[in-house]
């Protein structure tokens, strides 16, 4: 713990906890009160939900010392599509401690991964769940092909299916006037009263832009949050930062143009070399491009197919029909 106090005081960023589930380390409360201590920014906790009211006292403490720090809980599905897919009865007690969280004053973003036992009406009930519940964000999206979800890829959805129920959830929001803040996918969010549709690149920017060091519980260091294999591990915390770093800046080094146009790089992805929708999908997601088996330099598929196959229009024509 100390040593990620110390290298997180060094870099001057914030800390973004999540897991598998934080809340179930038992260090946790001593590295919350190693963050106070420090005076350090807590930007965020990810938690299933499950054992919020089990860490009131905890929780609030963090709220007092930041009640900017957002907390998401993942909650996917309604009821019995829910349940099924996270286990028996755990949808009523997530939805309970969500509020919780509410009471004590957090701002709490709902995650959703859309899965085959999800419906219509499961997207509905949700919605007006959230709605009257006043959360304050709901993102929505399909499920990286990694950790749990290896065991579970009979549950996947197919991305068009998972872009109209995008729409739906888009349709009831904007009915509704936009009760909460809204992510879905790659394609639209709606943060700060202000709509995003597409992500935009120039091509200096990197094909990794995320800008994350993630640390985990072992106190290996990768350069992706979604990576924790031994291959994509760069170091651990408690080595030399510098050589560290060293590492972590070639994955984020690469330029959308050096793919383009270093034959290294183009040779493996020249069906970017002319594509209009370049400055929209960036080269798409490096870690997207690893679980499809392209590896770092790869074409993203699924990125790609949101703009070849215009599975964005199912959104933007959502969009124009309701005037935004």
């Amino acid at each position: 713990f100390f040593n990620i106090i110390n290298l997180t005081k060094k870099l001057n960023k914030p800390i973004d906890i999540s897991g598998g589930e934080p809340l179930i380390h038992k260090g946790f409360p001593i590295f919350i009160d190693e963050v106070i201590k420090n005076n350090l920014i807590l930007s965020s906790i990810f938690t299933n939900g499950t054992l919020v009211d089990k860490h009131i006292e905890l929780l609030k403490k963090i709220y007092n010392y930041n009640n900017n720090c957002r907390i998401y809980v993942s909650l996917d599905g309604f009821q019995n599509s829910h349940n099924k897919f996270r286990g028996e009865n755990s949808f009523e007690k997530i939805l309970f401690n969500a509020n919780l969280l509410k009471q004590i004053g957090f701002k709490v973003s709902i995650n959703t991964i859309l899965h085959k036992g999800i419906s219509n009406g499961d997207i509905i009930s949700m919605f007006e769940i959230l709605k009257s519940s006043k959360f304050d964000r709901w993102r929505v999206d399909t499920p990286f092909n990694t950790g749990r979800w290896l065991h579970n890829q009979n549950l996947g959805l197919d991305l068009k299916d998972g872009f109209n129920i995008f729409a739906l959830i888009l349709k009831y929001w904007l009915i509704n006037k936009k009760p909460f803040e809204l992510e879905l996918n790659h394609t639209l969010k709606y943060l700060d009263n202000k709509f995003i549709f597409l992500d935009s690149f120039s091509k200096n920017d990197s094909i990794c832009p995320c800008r994350i060091l993630t640390i985990w519980p072992n106190g290996n260091i990768s350069w992706c949050q979604d990576l924790y294999e031994t291959e994509y591990i760069i170091g651990n915390i408690s080595q030399n930062f510098d050589e560290i770093y060293e590492k972590y800046k070639f994955y984020k080094s690469i330029t959308i143009n050096d793919l383009l146009n270093n034959p290294e790089y183009c040779t493996k992805n020249n069906e970017c070399l002319d594509c209009c929708f370049i400055d929209n999908c960036g080269t798409g997601c490096r870690g997207n491009s690893i679980f499809q088996g392209k590896g770092y330099l790869g074409l993203d598929d699924e990125i790609c197919s949101i703009y070849k196959n215009e599975y964005y229009k199912i959104i933007s024509d959502t969009l124009i029909k309701f005037n935004q």
